[in-house]
This record gives structure tokens, C-alpha cells and sequence, in this order.
């Protein structure tokens, strides 16, 4: 059994050197050949074309029909403005014990009076006012 395995993995080792051989000496496998190819046979590639039921001609690339679009929509002396939605930061506070709504009201605004906004905002999670428990997450509002 001890010949076998020799034999076997000789004969592996011999079919993969083969296959090696094989693969490095064919040119047109290679990166290089195959970018070549591409760009002297550029007929070979698909052409991307817009869909049929557009009316802008299959020559034109995507880039260029929005660009076109764009043109074709806007007033000559309009201005474009980007009107991306303003993300509002939260921030929170985290009970700790022995701390009331006015104490923490007048830790982000100043002013223990303001105790009945953080309330307001946070009505599901305080049942009572009066009591707070250590640990309770509280969203403070702007």
C-alpha cells in the first residue's frame, strides 16, 4: 500500500507541473492578450444602448441622456439648489439615581423649569413625574 501512494503522488505531481506548462505557454490566456484582443475587436463587445421605447438615439450613452434630460428641463437662468433633508442629532440621558426632570432640565437647558418638555417627549417611558428610575433612557428635545 506504501507503493501506491508514492506512485500516486507522483503521478499528481507530474500531471499538475503538465497543466502548469500548459497554462504559462498559452498566449491568449494571459491579461494581457485578452485586453488586448478587447481593444482591437471592439465590435465583439455588446454596446450598451438606451431602451427601445425612449426617444433619445441609441448612441447616446447613459451619462449623456441625463445630461440631456437636465438641459432639456431646466429654465435658462435657473439655479439648481440641493435640497438634501438636514439630519437633527438626538441627544439622550441616562437616569442616574437620585435625579429628577428639573435636575436634568437645568443640565441641557439651564433651567430646571423647562422639566416638563423632556416630559412631554418622553411620556411612554415616564409614568409619573415624580419618580424616575435609575437607568431610564430619556431623550432630550431640541
Amino acid at each position: 500500500m506504501h507503493k501506491d501512494v508514492k506512485i500516486g503522488m507522483v503521478l499528481g505531481l507530474v500531471l499538475v507541473a503538465a497543466g502548469a506548462v500548459w497554462l504559462s505557454t498559452r498566449s491568449s490566456l494571459s491579461v494581457r492578450s485578452r485586453l488586448l484582443e478587447s481593444r482591437s475587436n471592439p465590435e465583439q463587445q455588446a454596446p450598451q444602448q438606451a431602451p427601445s421605447d425612449t426617444n433619445f438615439p441609441s448612441s447616446i450613452s447613459v451619462a449623456a441622456t441625463s445630461e440631456v434630460i437636465l438641459e432639456q428641463n431646466q429654465a435658462p437662468d435657473s439655479v439648481v439648489y440641493d435640497q438634501t433633508p438636514t439630519i437633527k442629532s438626538q441627544k439622550f440621558h441616562i437616569v442616574a439615581k437620585g435625579e429628577t426632570l428639573g435636575s436634568i432640565s437645568s443640565k441641557y437647558y439651564g433651567s430646571s423649569g423647562k422639566w416638563k418638555k423632556i416630559y412631554d417627549n418622553n411620556r411612554d417611558i415616564i409614568k409619573d413625574p415624580n419618580v424616575l428610575k435609575p437607568g431610564t433612557k430619556l431623550m432630550i428635545p431640541d
